[in-house]
């Protein structure tokens, strides 16, 4: 008797399109009123709140807003790592994709979003602009700090901010999987409105301890949500896995951390753009000149990494690509 495989629709990411064009829906008229609104959220907001979503258990503080998420992301580490080594049934593989979709997304937000953003861009920290230690420049201009200053922490975007949001991946997880039950579904809205209550609070708090402008925490949402969108629909193909664990009921002959060496294949192309913009603005900065030596070597890095991540990628996607709908 032939078993009835399970149908599925187009799994085609149409609301991609619609995060894509809220970015400048939101973020341009936000950036005329950047300054004013942060500063009435400082001189109104609750100092206890704001302390709130800047501290956590982590550096040895009380409890924090991000929290949860830092929690979820080393619980989901540690599932990725053991569900990766394990290949002796499908109930282990069946929840393997998940895994790899939320470490893919943490890591890379985390680290290659946030940080290189932070140290190309350079903007200054409100509390910086207030006291006139620093100039002020909107989300999407280079700010008065640069490499040659040390060790600094950009204000745009906001890390905080970012991490909270990651917790959206959860929602993707019950909600975009083809064998969820309605009731599962569901919580994973009612897990999604959490997240963006919990995320407008860390928005709320960060300006009010003048550590973020408004737009660090938005924009960072907004690109977090993007990216999380496109990896899950898109990158990943998260549908198409499934559809390939319903049909051969195994997980492909696939590496077991493959997931991981894209990524540090990403982070590399990242560096080599980093040190491309870096270098290409140093002639213009004050005792940085030296630095525009490094646009070389970034150019080689984006070369050689790029053909290796394509490579490796269509390599590995391969298994996939019969079970991918339009």
């Amino acid at each position: 008797m032939t078993r009835k495989l399970k149908t599925y629709g187009s799994q085609t990411p149409r609301g991609q399109y619609f995060l894509i064009l809220l970015f400048p829906i939101f973020m341009i008229p936000l950036g005329f009123v950047d300054v004013q609104w942060t500063v009435l959220l400082y001189k109104t907001g609750f100092e206890d709140f704001g302390k709130l979503t800047q501290r956590t258990l982590f550096d040895g503080s009380k409890p924090g807003l991000s929290d949860p998420a830092i929690i979820l992301q080393l619980v989901n580490l540690g599932c990725y790592l053991y569900y990766s080594r394990q290949r002796q049934s499908l109930s282990f593989d069946r929840y393997r994709p998940f895994f790899g979709f939320m470490l893919f997304c943490s890591l890379f937000t985390g680290l290659g979003l946030v940080h290189s953003l932070k140290w190309v861009l350079g903007r200054a920290r409100p509390y910086l602009v207030l006291d006139g230690e620093q100039a002020y420049s909107s989300w999407y201009e280079f700010g008065s700090h640069f490499v040659t200053d040390g060790v600094f922490y950009g204000s745009f975007p906001s890390g905080h901010t970012a991490t909270v949001f990651l917790l959206i991946t959860l929602s993707y997880f019950l909600i975009a999987n083809p064998n969820s039950s309605a009731k599962v579904k569901l919580l994973g809205w009612i897990w999604g409105i959490i997240v963006f209550v919990m995320t407008a609070m860390m928005i709320m708090g960060r300006s009010i301890t003048l550590h973020h402008w408004l737009t660090d925490s938005v924009g960072i949402t907004l690109l977090s949500w993007i990216f999380i969108h496109l990896v899950y629909f898109r990158v990943l193909n998260i549908p198409a896995q499934i559809r390939y664990l319903e049909q051969k009921r195994e997980y492909p002959p696939l590496p077991r951390y493959w997931e991981l060496s894209l990524l540090w294949r990403l982070f590399l192309i990242t560096i080599g753009v980093m040190s491309i913009v870096i270098g290409a603005r140093a002639p213009f900065i004050d005792g940085a000149a030296p630095l525009a030596v490094i646009v070389l070597p970034g150019m080689l890095l984006v070369f050689v990494f790029c053909k290796s991540l394509t490579k490796t990628y269509r390599s590995y996607m391969s298994h996939f690509q019969s079970f991918v709908t339009t």
